[in-house]
């Protein structure tokens, strides 16, 4: 029986304009001959477009002004098209094309109405990129440095020998990582020991002072263990908590010294706060005017990496009915019952480190050395080396062959045989049933106590609401909506609901959140407040008291009953680490970060969905796959660019736009379609020549591409108002009961 029930609160993603401001745009560009000039006059757009790519909007302008050749002014247009696009039909946040909103789940049906851009809210503040070398240059200040607290580096491990961490550098713009090791000394255990609970600079210089180190010998030695990032200040960034920019505010408040610069700072925050009670559509000028405000200050920044939006979008309060949480949930039994369990980097480190270690408990940065330890995470040929930077010898798969290995499962048999019977009869949708894997029972047990699902809602008049299934699992329910928790007072409620469910549930030990930044943009996404009692700083501050952190030398893991059992000494406890957001984490991470990432899903499963196997790139088409009302698979088109070639190289507009109309009635492709790149998504109108043309320009230099069929109509989103119909996601959240 299926043990997870709802929570009561969900979200809701829409893009910021309307279905028919789509058509709308599309029309525009066929009316007034891509003169863009209408555009421009948008406030709305234009703003938007100035947030999302300063640069772009620099183009736009100039399209308007100059004569440009052919090739250029297209390629302009074709990125207009895809912003503009994105801006009325995507729904995943970014900047001001996509917003959220938070309502609850009730017994009524009900059109939830999105009032418009009038009543949206953004939530404008400085990117961390910027946030970051503020902080490091205000750490500099020769009025401030001797002033700060500071803290030992919480990367720095001893390996029996010499004392071992990880340094940051700068390499344009990126932080690059490094191992940096340093000698065992009196003085370096001195400095270290006191600063693991914060010293200031006159507290570090007095205890190396005798009668053999002079204040001005210890000053420097001082100044050059902050220097290699030894010592670590109160200036280091937050990714919890508040707001790292009111962090640093309230910080330097207390320094009479720094009043110009406090001052300022008021000025910038009172600028921002302007900005963001202003409805959508202010002027560009009012950015610019903090542009060239900062532009006169020490901190430098690039114009693209200044300013973070999220966007609050019309429809508060909404309520959805609870029928669709339970749709979601007849869908995670089916899906349950055939969903395996994958070999992961956890369980070749776990294999490695018992095979070393058995049953020893051991520090985790010691096994995770990949000079002492056995590093993290193996795989067949990769280097044991200690490479400079150290994400360097991460990701380094075994050889790759030309081979493709098929799984035939039971369902993989059964779907083949439907697909071939839906091949045979040209049928657009294959529908599956409980009775097709009656003979395959679902598993609890490894399952998350928490979990999401993100799902599309389609209207249909007189009948049960279709859904289509985006994603389902995850290792914590709060895993979408961390990022969001910040600008929203009811998301953060859900979110603290949440955490606090799962502390509960691992009541017998620690669930504590994982702070890292690997990279100071990555700090956009990262930033979400503190809804744990218990933190692992990693390469960046905590915000919880000193006595609820969980320094990363404190942790020991050992391997007990075939599990890795992760255990802080000083709390005598086990640790269950989290990370209550969307990051992707093991893109370039350091070992340490991802194993704990990794951690989330030991034995767990966290990820329910379709998946057509070895089928997913053998067949030009794949119908829509449903389970009852749920919509497993859309209808996909797997296709091969060399069939279009002809149409690419045609000379002249009128005919390359005939041909594509003749192609893709040839393919019985819809009029909407997705073109689907990862996680990216690209609405195309197949007969609009734009749209054709930008999709044609995108995918001419590729092998293949992937066209999805896209579901939302005027008529079937229950997301509504006076500027028409919404797109949508609604986020669902679940416990284990």
């Amino acid at each position: 029986m299926n043990p997870y029930k709802a929570f009561n609160t969900c979200i809701l993603r829409t893009p910021l304009f309307s279905l028919e401001k789509y058509q709308e745009f599309l029309n525009l560009f066929n009316s007034i001959d891509n003169n863009v000039s209408s555009f421009i006059d948008d406030l709305v757009i234009m703003e938007a477009l100035f947030l999302a790519s300063p640069e772009f909007y620099q183009e736009l302008l100039k399209l308007n002004k100059e004569s440009l050749q052919v090739k250029d002014r297209n390629k302009i247009i074709f990125s207009l098209y895809k912003y503009l696009s994105r801006a009325s039909t995507r729904c995943t946040p970014f900047g001001l094309f996509a917003g959220f909103s938070s309502g609850l789940l009730s017994d009524q049906t009900s059109i939830i109405e999105n009032t418009g851009v009038v009543n949206y809210k953004r939530h404008t503040r400085l990117d961390m990129n910027y946030l970051c070398a503020l902080a490091s240059n205000l750490s500099k200040d020769e009025k401030l440095k001797n002033k700060l607290t500071y803290h030992t580096n919480n990367s720095l491990y001893f390996d029996g020998l010499r004392f071992r961490m990880v340094e940051y550098r700068y390499r344009n713009a990126k932080r690059e990582h490094y191992i940096v090791s340093f000698d065992d000394t009196p003085y370096f255990r001195a400095i270290i020991d006191k600063a693991k609970v914060g010293v200031c600079f006159t507290e570090c210089v007095a205890e190396l002072i005798t009668d053999d180190i002079s204040e001005e010998e210890a000053t420097e030695y001082v100044y050059t263990l902050i220097e290699s990032q030894v010592l670590v200040s109160e200036l280091e960034p937050t990714v919890t908590g508040p707001d790292f920019f009111d962090r640093v505010l309230n910080l330097i408040n207390n320094f009479e010294e720094l009043d110009d610069i406090k001052n300022n700072l008021k000025e910038l925050q009172f600028k921002l706060s302007e900005i963001n009670k202003q409805v959508l559509g202010i002027p560009v000028s009012r950015y610019n005017e903090i542009t060239n405000f900062l532009s006169e200050k020490e901190t430098k920044f690039e114009k693209k990496f200044l300013f973070q939006c999220d966007l609050l979008n019309a429809a508060q309060d909404f309520t959805i009915n609870k029928s669709i949480a339970q749709n979601i949930l007849e869908a995670l039994t089916f899906l349950n019952a055939f969903t395996k369990t994958y070999k992961t980097n956890l369980q070749n480190f776990k294999e490695a480190f018992f095979a070393r270690y058995e049953t020893m408990e051991i520090p985790l940065l010691q096994a995770l050395d990949v000079e002492s330890g056995i590093g993290y995470a193996q795989s067949a040929g990769q280097d044991k080396g200690d490479i400079s930077p150290l994400v360097a010898k991460l990701h380094v798969f075994g050889k790759q062959t030309g081979e493709t290995e098929i799984k035939w499962t039971a369902f993989q048999n059964l779907l083949y045989k439907k697909f071939l019977l839906a091949f045979q009869n040209k049928e657009h949708v294959i529908t599956l049933c409980d009775e097709d894997i009656q003979e395959m029972k679902p598993e609890w047990s490894d399952l998350p106590p928490t979990i999401y699902s993100m799902v599309e809602v389609y209207c249909k008049e007189n009948k049960e609401n279709e859904i289509y299934l985006n994603s389902l699992g995850g290792s914590s329910a709060g895993n979408l909506i961390g990022r969001f928790a910040h600008a929203d007072d009811k998301t953060f409620d859900l979110l603290k609901e949440i955490a606090d469910f799962e502390a509960e549930y691992y009541k017998d030990k620690i669930v504590a959140e994982i702070v890292h930044l690997p990279e100071t943009r990555t700090g956009n996404v990262l930033y979400r407040p503190v809804v744990r009692e218990y933190e692992i700083p990693y390469l960046a501050q905590s915000c919880v008291p000193k006595n609820k952190q969980i320094q990363i030398d404190d942790l020991y893991i050992s391997v007990r009953n075939n599990k890795i059992v992760l255990r802080s000494k000083l709390f005598n406890s086990e640790i269950i680490p989290r990370l209550t957001n969307a990051h992707n984490y093991s893109f370039n991470a350091l070992p340490a970060y991802q194993f704990l990432c990794d951690m989330q899903a030991q034995d767990l499963r966290t990820g329910f969905y379709f998946n057509w196997g070895f089928l997913s790139n053998q067949y030009g088409f794949l119908p829509r796959v449903v389970y009852k009302n749920i919509i497993l698979s859309k209808a996909t088109w797997n296709i091969q660019v060399s069939e279009l070639k002809s149409i690419i190289d045609e000379k002249t507009e009128e005919k390359k736009f005939e041909a594509w109309l003749n192609w893709r009635k040839i393919m019985n492709i819809p009029k909407l379609v997705s073109l689907v790149d990862g996680d990216n998504e690209l609405t195309i109108d197949t007969e609009h020549k734009i749209s054709v043309f930008t999709l044609l320009s995108l995918i001419k230099k590729r092998m293949s591409f992937k066209l999805e069929e896209f579901l939302f109509s005027r008529e079937n989103s229950p997301v509504q108002g006076l500027e028409g119909t919404y797109t949508n996601q609604f986020i669902f959240t679940f416990y284990k009961s």
